[in-house]
Order: structure tokens, then C-alpha cells, then sequence
């Protein structure tokens, strides 16, 4: 998703794959809200740029989600 791909077009592509279509709702929740605090604390300990871009778009991936924030 850094390089502008939207949130769409990454769930579109990891829909070709069996586990993530599988998937209890709440697992991709979950997964989101991993995601987002990992990038969030990344963030927070180096104020990169990118690091920014990427914990922005992964709050965005949970949200979209179901995990909220």
C-alpha cells in the first residue's frame, strides 16, 4: 500500500489466496489491529517519513477491517 496502491486493490489481491478468504471476520480484525500498532509504534520510534505514510495506511487497513481505531 506504500507505493499508492489503495486499501481495495490490496484486499483484491490477497483475496486470490484460500487462507485469507477463509478468514473468520474477526481474525482479519484482529490482524488489522496488529498491524496498524506495529506500524503506529514504528512510527513513533523513527519519524520517517515513510514509516508515517505506512502506519497512516495500516490504521486505514484496519479500519476497513472491522478493527476499527
Amino acid at each position: 500500500m506504500d507505493v499508492g496502491h489503495p486499501v481495495d486493490s490490496a484486499l483484491a489481491f490477497v483475496a486470490r489466496f484460500p487462507s485469507w478468504r477463509s478468514a473468520a471476520p474477526e481474525v482479519l480484525g484482529a490482524f488489522g489491529l496488529a498491524t496498524a500498532a506495529l506500524w503506529r509504534e514504528i512510527a513513533d520510534e523513527d519519524d520517517a517519513e515513510w514509516k508515517r505514510s505506512m502506519a497512516e495506511r495500516a490504521a486505514t487497513l484496519a479500519h476497513v477491517l472491522g478493527g476499527g481505531l
